[in-house]
């Protein structure tokens, strides 16, 4: 059977909920799971979002977007495991740089042990964050969430066969799709793909831009990088070897 606990239980657990944390002063949210619609109303605690199931077009800060690692949910025998830690490195900065939060879960098998796809996937994720973390830890959206030619929304056919405008993050991304986060006087622009002729430009940020900028650096290398504002855009000289597998932050000081 589906049935629903009577709306006043369910208020009167969230109340618990709010006043018990104000009593121990802490702040908390009720993650507000969109099914289709909302089970609250829309404007209550955080929207979350399967995979960008039903999330708009231009959805605002805050909410938050859940994945498994691979579906089902579960472990299966024999699971198939479609996307590497490139897709969901990409999609976590897409996310991040809209304003959102990405949870993904693990799928552990009976005995509690992680599957060892999931275990690579994870480490693939990690030598990512080592590099690039502080482009995403602690950030807040800039005025602009991104740059580029390519559109992650398309036409997919869900599980029920019926094709609606999704979330996709499995297009092909070039170097010139950027994804931007900020944090105190740093600007991170986070490439999705490496330029295949060395130097990248962020368009965002011409010298007709209202922005100052006192230096440019790339997380993962430490020598200086040749940079210049144009009216095109900042261009930036790459080093030879790229710091990770994918997505390239740079980090942009400003006055």
């Amino acid at each position: 059977r589906h049935d629903h606990p009577p709306e006043s239980y369910v208020q009167d657990v969230i109340a618990y909920y709010y006043n018990r944390a104000e009593a121990d002063g802490r702040r908390v949210t009720v993650c507000n799971k969109h099914g289709g619609d909302f089970n609250f109303p829309e404007q209550l605690g955080l929207r979350c979002y399967e995979n960008g199931r039903d999330m708009p077009t231009d959805v605002e800060p805050w909410f938050l977007i859940d994945r498994a690692i691979a579906y089902p949910w579960s472990y299966v025998n024999n699971k198939r495991y479609r996307d590497g830690a490139d897709y969901h490195v990409r999609s976590i900065v897409d996310v991040v740089s809209r304003g959102g939060i990405f949870l993904m879960s693990l799928t552990p098998k009976g005995d509690g042990s992680i599957p060892s796809e999931e275990q690579e996937i994870m480490r693939g994720i990690g030598r990512w964050m080592k590099v690039n973390g502080e482009a995403i830890y602690g950030t807040r959206p800039w005025k602009v969430h991104a740059e580029g030619p390519t559109v992650t929304r398309g036409i997919k056919r869900n599980a029920k066969g019926e094709e609606k405008e999704q979330w996709d993050w499995r297009k092909r991304f070039t170097a010139e799709d950027i994804r931007f986060t900020t944090k105190g006087q740093a600007l991170y622009a986070i490439a999705l793909a490496w330029p295949t002729d060395g130097t990248l430009t962020v368009r965002s940020l011409s010298k007709d831009a209202d922005l100052r900028i006192e230096s440019v650096s790339l997380l993962g290398y430490d020598g200086p990088l040749r940079w210049s504002q144009t009216t095109n855009g900042l261009d930036v000289t790459l080093p030879t070897e790229q710091p990770c597998d994918y997505a390239y932050a740079l980090r942009i000081m400003t006055k």
